[in-house]
């Protein structure tokens, strides 16, 4: 009896609820310990996991390119200040005014007036030329802030991890038109970290399949009346990728470091004379296959070739080369799909730790915590990874 009315005793009570209280306050902050260190292994892989990333893709990138050069050998057409470039199996001559209208960015496809003059491009050439999304496009040389890095074409997530990446629906740099590329500033290498120390004047080098280009800074006036060689906009104003009549090259990161609050815009001009515009694969196929069924009157039995339609209904329907970009690319502005995987990826993480917890209470903590390390690690780099999908990267 003596025994039980211990244990109803208020101090008792007292006692058992102060256990309970401190056992939730260490979960609590447990839980919080936990929080931080994985906040804190999530800002380590962004500023230096994903550089080691980036060096590797750099690495593949200039082999990729080294290949290229070799394959490609850009020459000077004697009688024409245009670019001739010598393909293994035949050449690329100049653009014809009649196939590419520069003055036209608004209409697609680009006007073609016959099969014959279709068979002008090279086709290994233009793949080479203009290449798929992540794959090298050419050099990009910035002396006054150190850069030395190969771009890419496209400037989705994955793109940018690579390198810097050509917006695809600009022209190529070298190409007449306002190029655009997109970086960025604090991770995968940060390529455009002090892109907003170029000052007007400066050059920036580009190197792609057509030749050598020079760009010089354009100077820009602050809102103070300040010359420098940088603005700063909204992520919607990306009126900055349209076609202003002159050959320019236009830069684009986040702003500020850190952060993808804002954009930061360099604009430089072409210094020689720019180099000529071929279509794009895509667009001579969709030309080829209008002009093949326009050899079909719609009264005949006779159907198109099959390869016709084909090649018609593949062709990307664009322009190639068009304003009226909505956004600076997933590749700064995050992808949301990525979203759901990363959620998966930390849920299994975090089951897969607390199971090791459980298990070890009964059996031995130490031995298995460091068993489920490896694996729980693995998840946790699954779950960056898609999490540095889904937010704006800077």
């Amino acid at each position: 009896m003596a025994a039980t009315g211990d244990r109803d005793s208020p101090g008792a009570t007292g006692n058992l609820d102060g256990m309970r209280v401190a056992r939730l306050l260490g979960a609590i902050g447990r839980f919080l310990i936990g929080t931080g260190v994985v906040m804190l292994l999530f800002v380590a892989y962004q500023l230096w996991g994903t550089g080691l990333q980036h060096a590797a893709a750099q690495d593949d990138l200039e082999d990729d390119f080294a290949e290229l050069l070799e394959v490609v050998e850009p020459e000077v057409a004697p009688d024409q200040q245009t670019s001739v470039a010598a393909v293994e199996g035949g050449t690329v001559p100049a653009v014809d005014a009649e196939l590419v209208d520069d003055s036209e960015t608004d209409e697609a496809p680009r006007s073609v007036s016959s099969v014959d003059a279709l068979a002008d491009f090279d086709p290994v050439f233009l793949e080479l030329l203009y290449p798929s999304n992540g794959e090298v496009l050419g050099r990009l040389d910035i002396p006054r802030i150190g850069l030395e890095e190969f771009f890419v074409e496209g400037v989705g997530v994955a793109d940018l991890r690579r390198g810097p990446g050509h917006y695809r629906t600009s022209p190529l740099p070298g190409q007449a038109g306002n190029a655009a590329i997109a970086g960025h500033r604090t991770t995968y290498g940060a390529p455009f970290h002090r892109i907003d120390e170029l000052e007007p004047g400066d050059e920036i080098n580009i190197t792609t399949l057509q030749g050598d280009f020079t760009y010089r800074v354009m100077p820009q006036t602050s809102a103070d009346g300040e010359t420098k060689g940088h603005f700063i906009v909204s992520p919607s104003d990306t009126q900055v990728l349209d076609d202003f009549g002159d050959d320019r090259l236009t830069l684009t990161a986040c702003h500020p470091k850190y952060s993808a609050r804002q954009r930061i815009i360099v604009v430089a001009e072409l210094v020689e004379e720019p180099e000529p515009t071929p279509p794009r694969p895509e667009v001579v196929a969709a030309a080829q296959a209008e002009l093949l069924a326009s050899e079909y009157d719609e009264g005949d039995d006779d159907e198109p070739p099959v390869a016709a339609v084909a090649a018609g209904e593949s062709a990307i329907d664009q322009t190639p080369f068009s304003s009226g970009e909505d956004s600076f690319g997933e590749g700064l502005n995050g992808d949301r799909d990525a979203i759901p995987p990363a959620v998966a990826w930390m849920t299994a993480a975090v089951a897969l730790w607390m199971t090791a917890g459980f298990l070890g209470r009964r059996w031995r903590l130490l031995p298995t915590y460091v068993l489920a390390l490896a694996p729980v690690a693995a998840l946790l780099f699954m779950a960056f990874i898609h999490i540095d999908q889904a937010i704006p990267s800077y």
